[in-house]
């Protein structure tokens, strides 16, 4: 009889008759969607100097903000113009992040985007490395590389608040943490 009792809840387990999961709260809506940045654009050198984060929608927007970024450092056409990536604002839409003042950073990149029913979540991280002065050439800073960088994201555009989250964990060995660096409100022109 001991062998039926528990026979009978495995069979049902393996019948696809398993307990419901607790719901989900509802403070932490259920993302519906995570598709990854159509786009990344990221280096360790940007001619905007200050931190700063930008929601871009339009051609002219993005045209303004890509000359200010590169002008220094941009592709030109022969008549010297600077060559801005071209976006189908209809569909996209770019979140910028200009880092300021950093060192050792080869650029932010995106890590997620989660598209919940509110808002969506983007999630970013800095690419780092470690450099070192020698005993033949002590440097106070241990070598360090003076950098300004950024990271450019194009994601599906979306009328919602989008949500910054930045790792700012201390060691590679530790999990991620993730902190709000920046909310962008639901855009005002609409979808």
């Amino acid at each position: 009889m001991r062998s039926i009792l528990i026979a009978l809840p495995l069979a049902a387990l393996a019948a696809g008759f398993a307990p419901a999961r607790p719901a989900p709260s509802p403070a932490q809506p259920l993302p519906i969607e995570r598709p990854a940045p159509s786009v990344m654009l990221y280096g360790p050198e940007s001619s905007i100097r200050e931190r700063r984060f930008e929601r871009i929608r339009d051609q002219p927007a993005w045209n303004a903000l890509w000359a200010e970024h590169a002008k220094d450092l941009g592709d030109r056409a022969a008549q010297g113009w600077l060559l801005p990536p071209q976006i189908d604002f209809t569909t996209f839409e770019v979140i910028a992040f200009f880092r300021g003042p950093a060192t050792n950073t080869s650029g932010e990149i995106a890590e997620l985007v989660e598209l919940g029913i509110d808002q969506v979540w983007l999630r970013f991280d800095s690419i780092t490395y470690q450099t070192a002065s020698s005993f033949n050439n002590p440097d106070p800073s241990g070598g360090a590389v003076r950098c300004h960088p950024y990271g450019l994201w194009v994601i599906r555009r979306t009328d919602k608040p989008v949500i910054l989250e930045e790792n700012v964990q201390n060691l590679k060995s530790e999990p991620p943490v993730w902190r709000e660096q920046h909310r962008f409100p639901p855009a005002a022109d609409g979808c």
